[in-house]
């Protein structure tokens, strides 16, 4: 129904007397409708400025108010400026509510006040207010009724709206500018621990970014794959030293027991200790290959060494061996 504030009923037959008197005088055919308006004691109403006619006011003067059906065949054709023509839907309250051709306003609107929860099924229409709409399944955040791109910060949470898919809200793992992000199905850009498919990650408490190489987290070192980012566990090759890295992603340090075997890393950096070792007052001696503690007797550089069975240490002196 057109929109706008209420306006009187002509009266029909005073104004049709006072036209057909003005004629008998001669008057032209304006000029005699312009007085016989005037006599009925009535004003013109301009096409165009048609309003809203409620059933209370179409009954004024004791006279029955017309049908919905010819009430709006009376409105055809009036409408408000500024409104916006679409083929779509509007949604409201979860209830659909088309929108038809009453022969003059072909897919007429009304303004949504709230863009926010609103979706519209179709095409060609923008909503003038700021927020949220979906169209075809994909998410669209509107401010001054067209679609942002880019980066967007809302409620304490970074949104991507890919200028590629005309501002479509992005989910998922999204590569902007080199670097890779991640998406709830929210939206909302994750950081920190992430698990997918059986592996971790973790994403830049502060950008998003996803970490690659190494990364302390919590007083932590780990390493993170440089290709697809995930954390790693066990041995790994880093620029020319071994590292370990337990079932939890944490660096190893120290002395530890890995497959039945001793091993040593260094308590600063994590780097496996190979060869001879000092340790709290004694020697050890780990595989110059391997890295594995060395135990009972061993040929090192041409010269025979005993070493603790049980703990590794050094031998010296007088040796008792298998009897």
């Amino acid at each position: 129904m057109p929109i706008g504030g209420a306006v009187k009923r002509i009266p029909k037959y005073p104004v049709y007397v006072g036209l057909a008197i003005a004629l008998s005088f001669g008057l032209c055919a304006p000029a005699a409708e312009a007085l016989a308006f005037e006599q009925a004691g009535v004003g013109r109403v301009d096409e165009g400025s048609l309003s809203d006619i409620s059933d209370a006011e179409l009954a004024e003067d004791g006279e029955a108010g017309n049908s919905a059906e010819e009430r709006e065949e009376e409105a055809a054709g009036y409408f408000p400026s500024g409104s916006e023509k679409a083929d779509a839907e509007l949604v409201e309250g979860g209830d659909h509510a088309p929108v038809e051709d009453d022969g003059g306003a072909e897919g007429l609107l009304g303004v949504l006040e709230e863009a926010s929860a609103q979706k519209i099924d179709g095409a060609g229409y923008s909503p003038s207010g700021d927020g949220w709409v979906e169209v075809d399944g994909l998410r669209y955040y509107y401010e001054g009724g067209e679609p942002l791109e880019g980066p967007l910060f809302l409620g304490g949470s970074w949104y991507w709206l890919d200028p590629a898919r005309g501002g479509a809200m992005a989910t998922g793992v999204v590569c902007i500018d080199g670097s890779w992000y991640r998406y709830g199905a929210d939206g909302r850009m994750v950081t920190g621990w992430h698990a997918d498919g059986g592996r971790s990650y973790y994403y830049d408490p502060l950008d998003g970014t996803l970490t690659f190489r190494n990364r302390c987290v919590d007083g932590s070192w780990y390493w993170f794959d440089l290709a697809e980012g995930y954390m790693w566990t066990g041995p790994a090759y880093i620029d020319g030293a071994w590292y370990r890295y337990g079932a939890d992603g944490r660096m190893l340090h120290g002395s530890q027991w890995l497959d039945g075997s001793w091993y040593r890393y260094d308590p600063a950096d994590g780097r496996m200790l190979t060869g001879p070792q000092w340790i709290d007052g004694a020697w050890y001696f780990y595989d110059r290959m391997d890295g594995r503690m060395l135990m009972g007797s061993a040929c090192i550089d041409g010269a025979w060494y005993r070493y603790d069975p049980v703990d590794g240490r050094m031998k010296h002196g007088w040796q008792s061996i298998e009897g």
